[in-house]
């Protein structure tokens, strides 16, 4: 009986998401429309759902490592003073 609970906890928390994601299920899409001939974009349009994400990422890095770098100038200049 024990053993039964046990099994059901750790079925029950480890479940995972195997489907497919919306930025990929419409890049899928744009690609088909793209290759097929229906819609004329650039590829970089085409590829758009999928570059979003890692841009986004990217500028938030880039944000807060200027943001640190800032901080350590204005440490430093009050270090001086």
């Amino acid at each position: 009986m024990k053993y039964k609970a046990q099994k059901q906890i750790i079925t029950a928390t480890a479940t995972s998401s195997s489907g497919i994601g919306f930025f990929s299920l419409l890049e899928l899409v744009f690609i088909v429309l793209k290759l097929c001939g229906i819609i004329h974009w650039s590829w970089i349009w085409v590829l758009m759902p999928t570059l979003f994400p890692i841009t986004l990422v990217l500028v938030v890095c880039l944000v807060l490592v200027l943001r640190c770098c800032i901080l350590h100038l204005f440490e430093k200049i009050k270090i001086k003073k």
